[in-house]
Order: structure tokens, then C-alpha cells, then sequence
């Protein structure tokens, strides 16, 4: 039987496309591709995202340093703890980090994007242009009520007195985040910023805080005890003689919900 002229002509056009065709072998990317050491680390993903977290609880404050986040990514657990800081620059460049995060017993200032921030004397450090979302759940056992909990962090400090001011720029941040506390022990501070100023400690010198086009619309369900609750600061301490703290709050909205006995 002989082929006709067309179905010939289709069957060599269709083995010279096969014929064309590369197979590309699967790449795999490291899932943490974070680089500590760079004047810019960079965050991508989930795992970038808990290998920064690893660094500041390590003892990485990123002093001088920039970290960014280039996609959207989620955190379980806190950048640094009490007692080991993030005193960098960071620019979320846009995206979200979304929090699911359980803090259980007497765990004070842990809690948040970060865990604590320690502004270094003479310096100013920025935080900008990230969205915080998702729900951070405490449940305190301490009735002394020395816990603060904060979404962008836990707690805020500058050097001790003597030490050149600090200056922390809050800019473009937009926190959605639901903090609830789940029993009717105490807690001290409640923010939906930043849980705690700190002016009333050895880590106390003059700080100014500025919150630009900021928007704080998430939720703080408490259910007993709390000294202070606020939008943007929980609680800022006690004022004493050469340690001051100054808010400037411009372009920014305070839109959010507190509400009692409703976790």
C-alpha cells in the first residue's frame, strides 16, 4: 500500500520535532541557601528563614548587615532568644512572614518575628517594608508577671546609660498577627508591634523609636492580668533619671482588636 504524499510529509515533520526534543535533567535547589556571612543575607525560604532564626540564637546579632526577604516564608519559632539579639537591618522587600508559633511557661520575651532588638549606641537600625501574619498562642505560668510578647518583637533595647542614644526606624510594616494568651495567668506587656521598650534595665539609654506608614490590624485576645496592652507598644517602663524613650508615629494606623476573656 503506498503512503500518500501529505501523511508522509507529516510523519518525517513529526520524527524531526522527536528528534529535536532535549530531556532536561531535574535541578534540585538547596532548600537553605542562607549565607550568614554576606553584607545582604538573603531569605527565600522556609529553611532560610530557620537557619537565620538558628544564627541569632547562636549569637549572630548581623551588626552592620542587611537581611532580606526575597518570597514569603513562615517561621514556628523566634529570631534569637533573651538573651542573644538581632541588632541589624532588615527589609522584608514586600512579602509576609506568616508566624505559628506556641510559647508555653515562663519564657519572658520570647515570642514574635523577633525575639529581642538591641539598638547599638550611636546607630540607627531599620526594619521596613514586611507584612507579619499568622497567630503566636502564649501561655504564661508565671503569676509574677514578668512576660512581654510583641509580634515584630518581644522586646526593644539601646545600651546602658552612658552610652551614645539609639534610634530603631519601624517603616512600611503592616502586622496582622493574632497574640492570644490562653490561661488567666499574668503577663506584662502585650504589643502589636514591639511587647516591651526597654529604659529600665542595665541595656537603658536614650532611645527613639519612629513608626512610619505603619498598620497594625491583628487582634490581642488576653485573659486575666496585663498591665499594658497596646496597637503598636505594649509597654515601655519605667522612666528614671538619663533614660528616655521617644515614639514618633506618623502616617500610621492603629486599627486592630483588644479584646478580654475572648482566647
Amino acid at each position: 500500500m503506498k503512503m500518500k504524499p501529505r501523511l508522509l510529509c507529516g510523519l518525517l515533520t513529526f520524527a524531526m520535532v522527536l528528534s529535536m526534543l532535549v530531556v532536561v535533567p531535574a535541578v534540585t535547589v538547596s532548600a537553605d541557601t542562607f549565607d550568614a556571612s554576606a553584607s545582604e543575607p538573603t531569605i527565600t525560604t522556609d529553611a532560610d528563614m530557620a537557619a537565620f532564626a538558628t544564627a541569632v540564637t547562636e549569637g549572630n546579632t548581623f551588626a552592620g548587615q542587611t537581611v532580606k526577604l526575597a518570597g514569603d516564608v513562615t517561621l514556628s519559632t523566634t529570631v534569637g532568644t533573651a538573651s542573644t539579639p538581632f541588632s541589624g537591618n532588615f527589609n522584608g522587600q514586600g512579602h509576609t512572614v506568616t508566624i505559628s508559633q506556641t510559647i508555653n511557661g515562663d519564657t519572658p520575651t520570647i515570642g514574635g518575628l523577633f525575639s529581642l532588638i538591641r539598638v547599638p549606641g550611636g546607630t540607627t537600625l531599620t526594619i521596613q517594608n514586611v507584612h507579619l501574619a499568622g497567630t503566636i498562642t502564649v501561655t504564661p505560668s508565671n503569676d509574677g508577671k514578668s512576660d512581654y510578647h510583641g509580634v515584630l518583637a518581644s522586646v526593644v533595647q539601646t545600651p546602658a546609660t552612658g552610652s551614645s542614644a539609639g534610634v530603631l526606624n519601624v517603616t512600611n510594616c503592616w502586622s496582622s498577627t493574632i497574640l492570644q494568651q490562653t490561661n488567666a495567668k499574668g503577663v506584662t506587656g502585650m504589643g502589636g508591634f514591639f511587647g516591651f521598650v526597654d529604659h529600665d534595665s542595665s541595656y537603658c539609654a536614650t532611645l527613639t523609636i519612629n513608626f512610619e506608614s505603619c498598620l497594625w490590624d491583628g487582634k490581642i485576645y488576653y485573659k486575666n492580668q496585663c498591665d499594658s496592652i497596646g496597637g503598636f507598644v505594649g509597654h515601655s517602663g519605667n522612666v528614671k533619671s538619663g533614660r528616655n524613650v521617644t515614639f514618633n508615629i506618623t502616617n500610621s494606623v492603629s486599627a486592630g482588636t483588644i479584646d478580654l476573656n475572648q482566647a
